[in-house]
Parts: C-alpha cells; structure tokens; sequence
C-alpha cells in the first residue's frame, strides 16, 4: 500500500511554494528554510491559504523583508505570507 499525503495547498501552487529558502527575502541575504512560503496576490488568495493553515493545524507568521530571518525550531515551522506583491 502507497500512502501520499496531498499538500495543504493543493491547487494554490501560483502563490505558495514549499521548502523555500529564506535568504534571498532578507536583507544580509541569510536564513533558513521555510516549509511554505505564501506570497497572495490578493485578499481572496491570503483568506484562502489562511483557511487551508487553520484546518491542517498549520502556525503562521507574517514576513516583511527582514534584516535577517531566523530559523524556526524544528518543532515549530510555521508557512509564512509575505505580502510585498499584495494587491489591495
């Protein structure tokens, strides 16, 4: 028996992207991993993503560009939305 978990994003791949590197986001150009990256282009798309974290029990952080970004502990890896291309 073959078991894949579908991702909690399933159908969003325009605007969240998974295991993304951090560094080229912050401005001394360093950082880990973030298991999503969610970059809506509109409310509609941030509601969505928002909505789909809460139901897989997934944390969120919102990110601007940082002079650095911390890695989160491996026990805590939240999707972060980073709004610079928002669209209001």
């Amino acid at each position: 028996m073959n078991l894949v978990a579908q991702s909690p994003f399933a159908g969003l791949e325009s605007f969240v992207s998974e295991n993304v590197a951090l560094a080229p986001f912050t401005w001394y150009r360093i950082g880990g991993p973030a298991r999503y990256l969610v970059r809506p282009r509109s409310i509609a798309e941030a509601q969505e993503a928002a909505r789909r974290c809460a139901e897989a029990g997934i944390a969120t952080a919102a990110v601007a560009r940082t002079a650095a970004a911390k890695r989160p502990e491996r026990k805590f890896r939240p999707s972060l939305m980073r709004f610079s291309h928002f669209a209001v």
